[in-house]
Order: C-alpha cells, then structure tokens, then sequence
C-alpha cells in the first residue's frame, strides 16, 4: 500500500477518540501518510455541537483530489469512510470515488494503447458500506453501485455511518 493512497473521511472530534482521530493515528503511527477529510468537527462523541460539512463543500475537496489523482501511477487508492451525517453527502462521497474510478480507467486504457503503461485497471471496489441511517444501508460498491437494503433507506443518515474500506486498482 502507497502512502499516499489511503483517504479517511469520516468524523473529527474535539474531546474524544472516534473518527479520523483514531484513523489518523493508526495509520500514521503503521508508517502512513493519510489525506483526512473531517466531515463534522463536533465537540465530543457524544455532544453533537460542532461545525459539519455540506454535499458542496465535499464535492469541492473531492474533486480537487480527482483532479490531481486522475493521471497519477497506477497503484491503488483507499477509502476509509466513517460517519457521514446526510444522504446527499453520501452520495457526494460515493459520486466523487466512481468518477476517479472511471477516470483512471479510461486514463489507463489509452495509456495503455501508446505502450506508457503496463496493464489495466481491471480492480473494482470492494467491501461494503454498513451505516446506521433509519433503517440500514448496506451497498455494495462493484462496477455498478448496487444497493442491498437490509431495512430501508429513506433518504437521509441520522446516526452514525460505521467504518469502512473501499479499495481499487
């Protein structure tokens, strides 16, 4: 695993260990250089005051990393996702990850075409996503993004997303 190719979004917390501030820790102190996206900075785990993120302000950040990672090498990048208090941020996080996908495949692909780079990416995104919403929300994220609902998910996240990893070649 590259360095830096691990992504933790998730929460970020004043007084407390949860969120990236437990990610950030682990993964520098295993010798890793993480890029952290705070999607609130609350107070404390369990006083919800703070300052949160909305679906544009994660857009922005995101596409900026799309943009600088799009023609990067082809080792993988991971996602490590957390709690994220709406749907439409959700969506953003999953939107933002399937376009670097596609992006760096299509990249690849004529790469490949002038002999510049070797193979293709042929890796999809594993694992799943397992959020405490009002029911639960449980996708599995493979060429296409397919929904499994283990209950339902009617449009919004109120409780926490657990942690999870999405990895691609």
């Amino acid at each position: 695993m590259k360095k830096e190719n691990i992504i933790s979004i998730q929460s970020q917390v004043f007084d407390g260990f949860c969120g990236n501030n437990i990610a950030a820790f682990v993964f520098r102190r295993r010798g890793h250089i993480p890029k952290i996206l705070n999607t609130v900075q609350y107070y404390s785990k369990f006083k919800h005051s703070g300052v949160e993120l909305n679906s544009q302000e994660v857009d922005i950040i995101l596409s900026e990393y799309n943009k600088d990672q799009e023609f990067m090498n082809d080792s993988n990048i991971y996602f490590l996702t957390g709690y994220i208090k709406n749907a439409e941020c959700v969506d953003m996080v999953t939107k933002n990850i399937l376009e670097l996908r596609r992006k760096r495949k299509i990249h690849r692909g004529k790469s490949n075409d002038n002999g510049n780079m070797n193979g293709h990416m042929n890796g999809h995104m594993n694992g799943h996503m397992n959020g405490h919403t009002n029911g639960h929300m449980n996708g599995h994220m493979n060429d296409h993004m397919n929904d499994h609902m283990n209950g339902h998910m009617n449009g919004h996240t109120n409780d926490h997303m657990n942690s999870h990893e999405w990895s691609y070649k």
